[in-house]
């Protein structure tokens, strides 16, 4: 039979921790879930300084409010449909939706108006609970994942993830600082180059974002693949 483009299995052979780590789909997963964390901890770390320069402190602060206000609730009453999707949907299915909600997120906070911009905060909650609830589900798969390595797995693939979600958001405000100052040192531009730089910096996240689609859509392929050997063995 071809070889699997995304797949690792594991059932029927012994697999060492490097195999499993090492393996495309591990990979991508890591490499989802990092850019994920870093396009939501650059929103959680710059989103007042953003509205503040797009709406005024009073908008912002109104703003922020809702956001806060929306973060936990809108993940705890999205708990029950994430369950239920994950009970009833394959793994491209629920990675699919969980692309699509993530890319509307942080299309919603490219924006310089406020509707998508409250869309964006409301949004948050329940697209970071999909997400992580997508991570775990896969990471218990046991054709991917043997039991024993599944949680050393976890553990490895987290440092990964908080490196990236941690030092990222840090790195890309320092940047737009940077920019920010000089710009405004060399041109006599101070929050307009400092607008601009964000937008920049989001765009650029926007796109790995996008990106990032290529995990469900090697899912989906590597299903179909597998329906078809089976078809055709049958």
């Amino acid at each position: 039979s071809s070889k699997e483009v995304v797949a690792v299995e594991v059932s029927g052979g012994e697999v060492g921790m490097g195999a499993v780590l090492l393996s495309a789909s591990n990979c991508l997963l890591v490499l989802y879930m990092a850019v994920y964390h870093l396009v939501s901890n650059f929103y959680l770390e710059t989103q007042i300084d953003q509205l503040e320069e797009l709406f005024g402190a009073g908008h912002a602060e109104w703003l922020s409010s809702a956001f806060n206000f929306a973060f936990p609730l809108g993940g705890l009453l999205a708990s029950v449909p994430v369950a239920s999707l994950l009970e009833r949907a394959g793994e491209a299915e629920y990675f699919g939706i969980a692309t699509l909600l993530a890319n509307t997120f942080s299309l919603c906070s490219l924006s310089s108006s406020r509707q998508p911009q409250l869309a964006a905060a409301l949004l948050f909650g329940p697209v970071r609970c999909l997400t992580w609830a997508c991570y775990f589900q896969f990471l218990s798969t046991e054709s991917r994942y043997p039991p024993g390595l599944s949680a050393r797995a976890m553990g490895y693939n987290n440092v990964v993830i908080a490196i990236v979600g941690a030092a990222g958001p840090y790195t890309l405000a320092y940047l737009v600082n940077e920019r920010a100052l000089l710009g405004g040192a060399s041109m006599g531009m101070g929050k307009g180059r400092g607008d601009s730089r964000y937008l920049q910096a989001k765009l650029f996240l926007q796109l790995c974002n996008t990106l990032i689609a290529i995990f469900p859509c090697l899912l989906w392929r590597e299903r179909r693949r597998k329906q078809a050997g089976a078809a055709h063995s049958g």
